[in-house]
């Protein structure tokens, strides 16, 4: 093994060791209790759901168990909640 390429390595896993830093550091500042539900970028509910209480009320209920199961503190929801479920869903 050369030099070269042992240094190419330790580039490497110097380069690794900044991302993981950063990650968790970003992890951290985030909060580990809350959970984020739907992604922060453009996402929709399937086309054909219904948006009515009676299932925005099984989400929530399944959404508690996860958080409970997981020792979550609290849920956090993207603004992008249909708006047939929204009523139910910000009462958590």
């Amino acid at each position: 093994m050369t030099f070269e390429l042992l240094k190419i390595l330790w580039w490497g896993l110097l380069f690794l060791l900044i991302a993981e830093v950063g990650l968790e550091f970003r992890a951290y500042h985030r909060g580990f209790d809350t959970i984020a539900f739907g992604s922060y970028q453009r996402q929709r509910a399937e086309p054909d759901a219904p948006m009515n209480a009676e299932t925005a009320r099984a989400i929530k209920n399944a959404i508690e168990s996860l958080a409970s199961f997981l020792g979550a503190q609290a849920v956090d929801y993207a603004e992008n909640i249909p708006d047939g479920w929204k009523p139910t869903l910000r009462t958590m």
